[in-house]
């Protein structure tokens, strides 16, 4: 249930994150929309999240070892 609602306000954020100017923002939603997935169990979304996450900043040292987990 949790874990549902967190989702359904990270989706919103997800919405508007383009008009975020912070880069670190942006990845940081799709990272935690991600670390949502996995914990739900649904591997193949959070993969998709995390490498979103990277495509925006490849450095980004929790996606990485996320990503890890997922593949």
């Amino acid at each position: 249930q949790e874990l549902d609602e967190s989702l359904k306000l990270f989706q919103i954020m997800l919405l508007h994150q383009m008009s975020l100017k912070d880069r670190s923002q942006r990845v940081e939603i799709h990272y935690h929309m991600g670390e949502l997935h996995r914990l739900k169990g649904d591997r193949r979304r959070a993969r998709d999240l995390f490498l979103r996450a990277l495509s925006i900043d490849r450095d980004h040292s929790p996606s990485k070892e996320k990503l890890a987990l997922v593949e």
